[in-house]
């Protein structure tokens, strides 16, 4: 059976890319979180969740034990970031004011000047250096010129299976971007000497975190073959939660 779990952090969020962020970068080292974060971190944040429910307090979970510890506990939630034992992770959703949303299809275009949406399909057959090729084309009688694709857009359930029917979203209600689920807030700290209580040289950084809006989260499903508690846990991403 799939359970659904809905992840809606209380402070700042930053999701890593694998961009480097080290000590190393010359000048003020910067790590911008991503958003949506990647299924990976979804699926360890959960993982490290139901681990959590299972009496795990942090620490390498197949080297450490605790009292109450199940012995099929690898088993049951595998043994590295690639071995997920008897867990099986479906794609994460967002979810706002109750309303699951999906990413837009490429085949949708919107004019952002004109506010009109149009879809892509298959063009004439050309020539081209590669060979024959059919080219997208817009399918729109609209005079437009601006054609962009909705990258970093959602639309709800219903309007996905609308466009997936060969209808078009609203091109300004039915559409949220980015902006919508989160806000951006920066963040700038420096490296301190603890014995001098000084600043050290070349260790500043910043981070742009994300924080959701109060009626914003991810959700995320997971099928497990054994029953397993979850409870809330602090990290977030990662294997083990790191």
């Amino acid at each position: 059976m799939t359970r659904h779990v809905l992840i809606s952090p209380h402070d700042t969020a930053l999701f890593r890319d694998g961009r480097p962020f080290n000590q190393d970068d010359e000048g003020m080292s910067l790590a911008i979180s991503q958003f949506p974060p990647s299924p990976s971190s979804v699926a360890m944040s959960v993982r490290a969740a139901l681990a959590a429910g299972e009496g795990w307090r942090g620490g390498n979970w197949t080297q450490v034990n605790w009292p109450g510890k199940r012995d099929d506990f690898t088993q049951v939630l595998g043994d590295g970031p690639t071995d997920l034992g008897k867990l099986r992770f479906h794609a994460p959703v967002l979810r706002k004011a109750g309303v699951d949303y999906y990413p837009v299809p490429l085949m949708v275009v919107k004019d952002h000047e004109k506010q009109v949406c149009s879809r892509l399909s298959p063009g004439p057959e050309i020539r081209t250096d590669m060979g024959r090729a059919r080219m997208p084309v817009t399918v729109s009688k609209n005079d437009c010129r601006q054609w962009k694709s909705l990258d970093h857009y959602y639309l709800s359930g219903t309007t996905l299976q609308a466009v997936l029917e060969g209808g078009l979203p609203d091109p300004i209600r039915g559409i949220i971007t980015i902006e919508d689920m989160v806000s951006r807030e920066a963040r700038t700290g420096i490296a301190r000497d603890e014995k001098s209580r000084t600043s050290d040289d070349g260790q500043i950084y910043a981070a742009s975190h994300i924080r959701l809006k109060a009626d914003a989260g991810i959700l995320a499903g997971f099928v497990s073959l054994q029953k397993c508690t979850i409870r809330e846990v602090p990290p977030s991403g990662g294997w083990q939660g790191e």
